[in-house]
């Protein structure tokens, strides 16, 4: 699934380290382009390909979020999570000054 929409800010950031090595989960707001702006949260995992710098370098930029959406069982009631594989810059790229 996609999102488009502002990558508006980031809401968490946590990390640390398990069995499978070092670890970083970041939550960012992401905000649709319209007349009524809609929103959503999604969850950035980010192991060694620096998924959150890529992220961080949009900010306040229109992008193109790629999620997963999943729900856990917690004290028998579900909640939804979803979670971004992938962002795309949707700005036209600056011309370089030569």
């Amino acid at each position: 699934m996609e999102f488009v929409g502002l990558l508006k800010q980031r809401l968490d950031f946590q990390q640390g380290s398990g069995s499978h090595g070092d670890w970083k989960i970041a939550t960012y707001l992401l905000e649709t382009i319209e007349s009524f702006p809609k929103h959503m949260v999604v969850k950035v995992f980010d192991g060694l390909n620096g998924r959150l710098a890529k992220f961080d370098a949009l900010m306040g930029k229109n992008v193109t979020v790629y999620f997963d959406c999943d729900a856990r069982e917690y004290n028998g009631r579900y909640y939804n999570e979803i979670v971004a594989g992938g962002i795309k810059n949707n700005e036209p790229e600056e011309p370089k000054n030569e």
